[in-house]
């Protein structure tokens, strides 16, 4: 009787321990070979025009990601704010 109610204890452990293994390979395969490309952005960010292309390019990115979460390559965005003058931020 003891071994009956054991059972299906051991089985449900085995079960966890193997479905999570499962997930940790699969997390492993899919961030294996993906390539960072680092991108800087320069906007300017006290205007309306710069805070809104901000936003847009961030949902175009995560949009994109979503959709085509297979590709080997990452942009990293870095934003850079021009505060009016774009030439001395892209030199900065």
């Amino acid at each position: 009787m003891r071994l009956q109610t054991f059972t299906p204890l051991i089985l449900c452990f085995y079960c966890y321990v193997f479905v999570a293994n499962l997930a940790k390979a699969n997390n492993n395969s899919q961030n294996q070979g993906v390539t960072n490309y680092h991108v800087g952005v320069v906007l300017d960010m006290d205007s309306d025009i710069g805070k809104i292309g901000w936003n847009c390019i961030q949902i175009a990115l995560s949009d994109f990601y979503s959709a085509h979460n297979n590709y080997k390559t990452n942009l990293s965005l870095h934003l850079r704010d021009s505060q009016g003058d774009n030439v001395q931020a892209a030199f900065a």
